[in-house]
């Protein structure tokens, strides 16, 4: 499906016609405010909407949510996307990582059939259709080490690009198609490709225009980011204006430009090649990389920075460039972000239904009812259980995290399990036990079913804010025991947070 772009709206309100009217960049910013995570988690979502940030890119890796063909596992993107609605932030998805299933090897290798890739592109953007911005179509595949070890190829990745924007277009025309940020390099080599020559390959590729924005990512160098565009040989923020040059060329000027990596590393020592510069000057680079989008880049559509994550360990590649130290302690140059002058966000960006979890007294999921966890000892229980949490042999808790306004009123939790016959099974909410604090037991039947228990919330337990729910199973009594320390196995889905007396329709 060919897109239509209008020049004059994009530049003066931002809008993008793709499928739908989607706003490029928030209304009364000159562009998104955003920042890179590895991990999103309550903690960095919540200090990146304090900062007076609109947007999160955010990693969403194939091999976890998809470890063997059909097996989905939606809790941790499912949490991104809740928090970040109630933090008013905006989630673009980077797509990437595939599984040892769709092809063995190195960390990010594309599959050899493009249609597993674009079935995975398919059903995430079918999940969280209309809530959303976009999706980031794989990573820096310039270089062998983002394609598998292989060296760069353009044309394959066009292919990559085309099967997952038709996916995307199909699941959710209103959701962005980002084709993924390119590597900045001079170097031509099967250990990578310049992405000046990569860009200009895959535009003439097929599949290769198939995007409605184009991510780039604007590394430093350690230079300030005012630096003539020819300064160590192109490498510097400037780089980003070859790119744009590059879309002119191809008569695709219309379409907008985001940066999705923008960053100085601090660590001499860093294998990514890049010099280092002391933690103020990075504070005062990235505050100026700003400022100097906004006042010479129109056409940039958004300004991330890579990255906030605490939690790479200290030889990590990109851990000179962590904003934050472990416990997300703010770095000096996140301060200086945190104060950076920046227009009043619109919140949220993406429009989002009245009864979205903590707007009304309305169910609040805690858990989909499409995602069953299975807790216990006993791994290779035959279907309709799945393996055990974490695909280990032992699992005996799991946590969920769900999001409230208002927590006034009486409150019920309600969940679907499966074989639900141990007392010792329990649940707790913000520590506390609900009520029942044991479950109905069954006599012993171990008969394969699910079953609707609800549980009363005593008063006082809910927050404004977060609000955290554990759930562990009880140990079998030493007279049911063919072995020490067996557990009870237990699948639970359809976790939610109720009005007491709640009804579904129909019901």
């Amino acid at each position: 499906m060919k897109r239509v772009f209008v020049v004059g709206l994009l530049l003066t309100a931002g809008l993008l016609l793709a499928g739908g009217a989607m706003l490029t960049r928030p209304p009364g910013r000159p562009f998104r405010y955003a920042i890179h995570t590895v991990r999103a988690a309550d903690q960095p979502l919540r200090l990146i909407a304090e900062a007076g940030f609109d947007t999160v890119i955010q990693l969403l890796s194939w091999r976890e949510v998809e470890p063997a063909p059909g097996e989905w596992y939606w809790e941790y993107p499912d949490q991104v996307v809740r928090a970040a609605a109630y933090y008013g932030l905006d989630v673009v998805f980077r797509l990437d990582q595939q599984p040892a299933w769709a092809r063995p090897g190195r960390l990010n290798a594309p599959p050899r059939d493009e249609t597993l890739y674009s079935a995975f592109v398919r059903r995430v953007a079918e999940r969280y259709r209309g809530r959303v911005v976009g999706y980031i179509i794989w990573n820096e595949p310039n270089l062998a080490h983002e394609w598998g070890g292989d060296p760069p190829d353009p044309e394959g990745y066009a292919r990559l690009l085309g099967a997952a924007a038709r996916a995307v277009r199909e699941a959710d025309p209103q959701a962005l198609v980002i084709a993924a940020g390119l590597a900045p390099t001079n170097e031509v080599s099967p250990r990578a490709l310049d992405d000046r020559i990569f860009l200009r390959r895959q535009l003439a590729a097929p599949g290769g225009r198939e995007f409605d924005v184009l991510a780039v990512h604007a590394y430093g160098f350690g230079l300030p980011p005012q630096v003539p565009a020819e300064t160590n040989q192109g490498l510097n923020v400037r780089r980003i204006e070859h790119q744009r040059r590059i879309l002119l060329e191809a008569g695709l000027g219309d379409r907008p430009v985001w940066v999705t990596e923008l960053g100085w590393t601090v660590d001499p020592t860093s294998p990514v090649g890049a010099p280092a510069v002391s933690e103020e000057q990075r504070g005062a680079y990235l505050v100026e990389a700003f400022q100097q989008a906004a006042r010479e880049w129109p056409w940039l559509g958004m300004v991330a920075v890579w990255v906030l994550g605490a939690d790479e360990p200290d030889d990590d590649a990109q851990a000179g460039f962590r904003l934050a130290e472990a416990g997300y302690q703010p770095k000096p140059s996140w301060r200086a972000l945190h104060a950076m002058a920046k227009p009043p966000p619109p919140r949220p960006l993406v429009p989002w239904p009245l009864t979205w979890p903590g707007a009304s007294r309305q169910p609040v999921e805690v858990l989909a009812n499409d995602v069953p966890v299975h807790l216990g000892d006993q791994p290779d229980l035959a279907a309709p259980w799945r393996p055990i949490r974490g695909f280990g042999p032992l699992a005996l808790s799991w946590q969920g995290e769900f999001y409230l306004r208002d927590p006034s009123g009486d409150w019920e939790l309600e969940a679907i399990v499966l074989q639900a016959n141990d007392r010792g099974n329990h649940f707790r909410l913000n520590g506390e036990l609900l009520v029942p604090p044991y479950w109905p037991g069954r006599d012993w039947d171990y008969a394969s079913y699910w079953s609707r228990l609800r549980f009363r919330v005593p008063p006082g337990v809910l927050r404004a804010g977060r609000n955290v729910l554990e759930l562990r199973v009880g140990q079998w009594l030493p007279a049911f025991q063919v072995a020490n320390n067996r557990w009870e196995d237990l699948q639970v889905r359809g976790i939610r947070l109720l009005p007491a007396g709640w009804q579904d329709e129909g019901s």
